[in-house]
């Protein structure tokens, strides 16, 4: 019987996850596995047993890599022990061995609870895990591919809205452009990479480790503004608790989250300060900007995909492949394992000590980003 393996796109897009799946499909072309399947639509493609066939030869892999979005399609939603146990039986009855689960957190409780499943069935299928989350919210591993992407997006947009508020101060005082970061501050920590000076932009940041409250909110921006005629706050998505209130820390299967809480705060602002305020949200291009991908983070997805199908071939299971630290920027990135359980649904927060409307970045945080895409 020919080896056959299957990989799941679960979870988010990211700008760089199209690459992992390249980087699978050309180990296993390399290892001389005969077939891949491709589940389509995340944990629904399981469940449904949407399934086809991938080509392990195609020539236009390189192309593949760049493409936004998700070329199996996503999903985001937790299935129950029924499923689970539905999808085990769908990837064992189509021939399949060997399964690579790519995602963040939640989508490696999938390939935790895929693995375990298989398990208590006693079933001979192999589950790895492929980190990707441009939150880089996961534990085990130095870096999430899909971060530096949209990191860079970030601080790029930051610096550019900077200099637009900087020229158009006499008519708008205040801009809060807010960033993606649910329940961690690490994107609106590399959108404030923007700041090189004193006088530059981001003059606040806010992440949920460090949040905004609205009494503290109003003096700080009153402070700011006396002191540079103008203010520009990075504020993260889920750090205004007191706007988006417990719906931020609640589980979200199937249903999208409000974002846009600086549009509230903005009118507030205004209200507050009787300051001319503009809301800027950087939305979903964060997460899809694959044409701004740093050759490390392109890179990276590549390796961890790669990686994924060499850890089958070795008959390895129940593991997520995680990122080694690096020690300067000319190193070249490497893989290791971390065990799933210990990542699945588990948040790496971020490490540093953060004040609440603290401009500065961490000089630890601007190391170990100049590490990995240096800041011209």
């Amino acid at each position: 019987m020919s080896t056959r393996y299957a990989i799941v796109q679960a979870g988010a897009p990211s700008p760089v996850i199209n690459a992992s799946v390249a980087g699978f499909l050309q180990q296993a072309a390399e290892q001389g596995e005969a077939e891949v399947v491709g589940v389509h639509g995340g944990a629904n493609g399981l469940v449904e047993k949407n399934f086809s066939t991938l080509r392990t030869d195609r020539p236009d892999l390189p192309a593949m890599a760049a493409e936004p979005g998700a070329v199996l399609g996503a999903g985001r939603r937790p299935p129950d022990a029924d499923e689970l146990e539905r999808g085990v039986e769908h990837l064992t009855g189509a021939g399949v061995q060997g399964v690579a689960v790519t995602g963040g957190n939640g989508s490696m409780a999938l390939a935790a609870g895929l693995s375990d499943t298989a398990a208590r069935l006693d079933v001979p299928l192999q589950v790895v895990g492929i980190p990707k989350t441009v939150d880089n919210d996961l534990l085990g591993t130095d870096r999430s591919p899909g971060f530096l992407t949209a990191g860079t997006y970030a601080m790029r947009a930051v610096h550019a809205l900077g200099a637009d508020l900087r020229a158009m101060a006499p008519l708008e005082q205040v801009r809060l452009v807010e960033v993606l970061g649910r329940g961690v501050g690490w994107l609106a920590l590399a959108a404030a990479l923007a700041r090189n000076g004193e006088h530059d932009a981001p003059h606040l940041v806010y992440t949920p480790e460090a949040p905004l409250t609205l009494a503290g909110f109003f003096p700080e921006v009153d402070r700011v503004l006396t002191r540079h005629g103008h203010v520009l706050v990075v504020v993260a998505e889920g750090a205004v608790p007191e706007l988006t209130g417990a719906e931020f820390d609640a589980p979200h299967p199937g249903r999208l989250l409000r974002n846009g809480a600086v549009r509230d705060l903005a009118e507030r602002t205004t209200d507050a300060l009787g300051l001319r305020t503009r809301p800027e949200v950087l939305g979903m291009v964060q997460r899809a900007a694959s044409w701004l991908a740093p050759e490390r983070d392109r890179t990276d997805a590549w390796q961890v995909g790669a990686h994924a199908a060499h850890l089958l071939h070795q008959g390895a299971s129940g593991l997520m492949v995680s990122l080694e630290a690096l020690d300067d920027e000319r190193s070249p990135s490497t893989c290791s394992t971390v065990p799933l359980d210990e990542v699945a649904g588990r948040t790496r927060s971020v490490p540093y000590p953060l004040a609440s409307g603290c401009p500065d970045v961490p000089a630890d945080f601007r190391s170990w980003w100049n590490r990995l895409s240096p800041v011209a």
